[in-house]
């Protein structure tokens, strides 16, 4: 693509969305066309790991809110000790469920709650309530206090959400976000973070980032 080009793929996207990638530029219009097609080739590489993470995450945590609650539907009116905000989010995924709810699955619900949402559930309002008689369980392979944990998770939720977006994250510390996700799925299952790793591109995509 040679400068003209860039700048009028530059004008379609705009002006607003590339200014993240002219600057880091210095206002090269074809390295910043370069730098986009990158962020979306890494973008991808990352959430491919995605339908592993937050449906193995999510699981893990959603049974031992099930022990917790002694019901397999946890979700029901007044099961869990929720914050407002959370009870909200809950309230709004079995809405979304519509006309399933008579007869809801575990599946249908988990489906609808975001990866925000069980960050949340990590957070220090939950400590006695949630993390210390259950959600600790959900990480059989971590040893840590509940902070770090939540911090590293509502990092990657962020980051997720940056990426369903398209928003540029060619300036963040990817090789750290990668080993974050990892981490985080080795404390529910080595197993499955040694199996999902075996097929991570994220390495080869940060080796193929363009020179600025």
């Amino acid at each position: 693509m040679d400068e003209d080009e860039a700048r009028r793929m530059i004008a379609l996207l705009s002006p607003e969305r590339m200014a993240p990638y002219l600057n880091r530029c210095a206002g090269n219009s074809v390295a910043a066309i370069r730098l986009y097609y990158w962020n979306i080739d890494v973008t991808r590489a990352l959430q491919a790991h995605l339908p592993f993470f937050e449906p193995i995450l999510r699981n893990s945590m959603a049974a031992q809110l099930a022990t917790l609650t002694g019901r397999v539907d946890w979700w029901h009116a007044g099961a869990l000790p929720l914050r407002k905000p959370e009870a909200a989010r809950l309230d709004r995924a079995l809405q979304a469920c519509g006309p399933r709810q008579p007869s809801l699955r575990v599946g249908d619900v988990l489906t609808e709650l975001s990866l925000g949402f069980w960050a949340a559930l990590l957070g220090r309002e939950y400590e006695m309530t949630l993390w210390r008689p259950a959600l600790r369980h959900a990480f059989p392979e971590y040893r840590g206090a509940r902070g770090p944990l939540h911090r590293d998770l509502h990092h990657l939720n962020r980051l997720r959400n940056r990426m369903a977006h398209h928003e540029p994250i060619h300036h963040r510390h990817l090789a750290a976000d990668n080993e974050k996700i990892f981490l985080i799925m080795g404390y529910v299952s080595s197993f499955a973070a040694t199996s999902v790793r075996a097929n991570d591109r994220v390495p080869e995509e940060l080796a193929r980032k363009p020179k600025l």
